[in-house]
């Protein structure tokens, strides 16, 4: 069962020295001896050993307490399991979760006859579930190992993923300042609207004395001519874009049209304003990344969710099996 914490990085030759190698070679050995032991007693059975068997027998017990206790590395953070976590760095109980959980495949192999002998239908339930654990565990590695990368690539500004929401709503009110200055008021604000400016003149005041910086240096120092379509442009697309509040699906389509959209825009404007709409496409991009990021964490994330749920399936079966094989024996 390879339920794998998210790496920031890919596996560097220090790490996988340290805390990796020792474990292969541990796996190693032990599959090696079991299938030397196995070999000769299937050389003097004259048939495959199955379960039965001596060879096939312990090794069914030990891919068994293994099942627990890598089941026991999800739970890591209860009071039940936290003392054991503790004792070692994380690097060490992860490596040791991957070959250990990988370990398990030649011990159930030897268990069943080299998955010659699958029993009834509950036993070939109980293996393809423990495959589909495996194969799991593989997916998480490869994702934890690839998602870092894709994200470097097309996630330049990469933020804390807790911290997304609060970022995404400064991204909009640096929007409405922005807009505001190069626009100037709307007729017929209401209370909150006219609290909203009082702020936003309080900045504006600010820059116009040299205090401004980051978009604040973008701002217009005074509201522009002919940048209506901008208002109305903000209202309509850009403020519902960067208010909302959950990653929506095709979201680098909608940045796709917006793309076009604020090309229309500079055609529509005065020459003086076009660098405000650079800034806010920069804004909407910055969204846009925000998006991804989310749903990169998301694919990063919610397998651990299908990986331990399976776990647990897993180990209901297998005690009905233990117990079964016990009741008929």
């Amino acid at each position: 069962m390879l339920l794998v914490d998210p790496p920031s990085r890919r596996l560097g030759t220090s790490t996988w020295k340290k805390w990796h190698l020792p474990w292969l070679l541990f796996c190693l050995l032990v599959s090696a001896a079991g299938g030397i032991w196995y070999a000769i007693a299937g050389f003097e059975l004259g048939t495959l050993p199955g379960g039965s068997s001596l060879p096939g027998l312990v090794a069914g017990i030990i891919a068994g307490f293994l099942f627990f206790y890598l089941f026991a590395y999800g739970l890591r953070k209860l009071v039940p399991f936290r003392w054991w976590f503790r004792l070692r760095p994380t690097k060490f109980w992860l490596a040791q979760h991957i070959w250990l959980g990988l370990l398990t495949l030649p011990l159930v192999a030897m268990h069943s006859g080299l998955l010659t002998r699958w029993g009834g239908i509950l036993t070939m339930v109980f293996l393809l579930i423990y495959f589909a654990v495996i194969v799991s565990g593989v997916w998480g590695l490869w994702m934890q190992q690839a998602i870092p990368r894709l994200m470097l690539q097309e996630v330049p500004e990469e933020a804390n993923f807790y911290q997304l929401g609060e970022l995404a709503e400064q991204l909009r009110r640096e929007a409405d300042l922005l807009v505001f200055a190069a626009c100037g008021p709307e007729a017929g604000l209401g209370k909150d609207e006219l609290a909203l400016l009082q702020s936003h003149q309080d900045i504006l005041q600010a820059v116009r004395k040299g205090k401004g910086s980051g978009i604040l240096r973008d701002i217009p120092r005074h509201p522009l001519p002919n940048t209506e379509p901008l208002r109305q442009y903000f209202r309509q697309e850009v403020e519902p874009y960067l208010s909302r509040s959950t990653l929506k699906r095709g979201s680098a389509g909608v940045h796709a049209r917006m793309k076009a959209e604020f090309g229309d825009l500079r055609k529509m404007i005065h020459r003086e304003a076009l660098p405000v709409v650079d800034t806010l496409e920069a804004l909407c991009d910055n969204r846009r990344q925000f998006d991804e990021q989310t749903q990169l964490h998301l694919r990063l994330h919610n397998w651990i969710v299908v990986h331990q749920a399976l776990s647990a399936i897993l180990l209901l079966f297998l005690v009905f099996h233990v117990v079964s094989a016990v009741w008929y024996w």
